[in-house]
This record gives C-alpha cells, structure tokens and sequence, in this order.
C-alpha cells in the first residue's frame, strides 16, 4: 500500500530549515547543499522520487507550512512534547555530540558532573541542548544565547565559562 501510494508521488515536498551545516543555499550556483541534503536527496533518488525543496529562515515558519499542509517530510528535525502531537518521527539518522567549550585548563577534558554550580555555561536556545541541561542538570546557570557563535562569544568576553556547541557547528566557525 505505501509503495502504491509512492508509485503514484513524482515528488515529495520537503521542508528545510536553512541552517548549516544541515541546510545551505548557494545563490552564486542556486544550489541546496548540506548533510539533510545530501541525505534525502539519495534517499528519495532511491525510491525514484525527487525532492521539492521547500525553505525557510526558521522552525515556527516550517511549523507553520506543516500545520497548512504544505509539507510531506522535513529532516533533522528535532523531538519535543509539541513536535510528537504535530510529526510522526523516524528513528534518529544521525547524533550530533555537543561539546563544551572553554578556556584551556590543566587536563585535557571537563566532566560536566564535577563542575561548579556558579559556572555559567553559554546555549542556543530554544535547542535540545538547552532542554537536556535543563532537566539533567538542574543546577547549572544556563545563559541563553541565540546562536552557536553568540555562545563562542559570550565565553571570548567572559561572560560565560563554557559554550555548549554541536561538533558539526563548531568545527563550522572554526574552519
């Protein structure tokens, strides 16, 4: 029955949150590039579908097209208690290691269950990261920032004594 109803779909409509490094758009090339990407583009390619790529600047404008209609799959995204009543979610594809950023000290890694409560740790928000620590480490003094950059920031100026980044973003605004 669901491979019928695949026979019968050209394309699928697929929606992108543009973010890198999941989700980016060359205008020199008007291209789509990045790990979603490139991974549904091979997966729909299998099943001989094309992707009809769809994108916005946000999750609450994606949110917003899914709630109209306009959307069949969206990659990457994340669960959470009002994603699970909107998508029916795969198993995760990929998980992205968050690190925690800081100045150097002496040993080679931090362990975030021996840290300090008075340490003030730098997160994306709204982000999974955030919700994790929230509820994990109830302790810890979150400052929310806006963006993975913002967060490098905030512990170059002091204001916070790690950053919490995903691996990809991070080796991203270090190359």
């Amino acid at each position: 029955e669901q491979r019928a109803w695949l026979a019968q779909q050209p394309a699928l409509r697929v929606g992108l949150v543009m973010q890198a490094p999941w989700a980016r758009y060359d205008p020199r090339v008007q291209k789509l590039s990045g790990a979603n990407v490139e991974l549904i583009t091979l997966l729909l390619g299998s099943m001989g579908v094309k992707p009809q790529w769809q994108r916005f600047s946000s999750y609450a404008e994606l949110n917003a097209a899914a709630i109209r209609g306009e959307l069949d799959l969206v990659p990457g995204m994340q669960q959470s208690p009002a994603g699970l009543r909107q998508w029916l979610f795969s198993d995760p594809y990929m998980r992205v290691p968050h690190l925690l950023v800081g100045e150097r000290q002496a040993g080679s890694g931090v362990d975030i269950d021996n840290l300090e409560t008075a340490e003030i740790f730098a997160v994306r928000s709204p982000s999974a990261a955030k919700t994790y620590l929230r509820s994990t480490y109830s302790q810890l003094h979150i400052l929310p920032v806006s963006s993975a950059r913002a967060a490098l920031q905030k512990v170059v100026q002091r204001q916070a004594r790690y950053a919490v980044v995903d691996e990809a973003r991070l080796s991203l605004l270090l190359s």
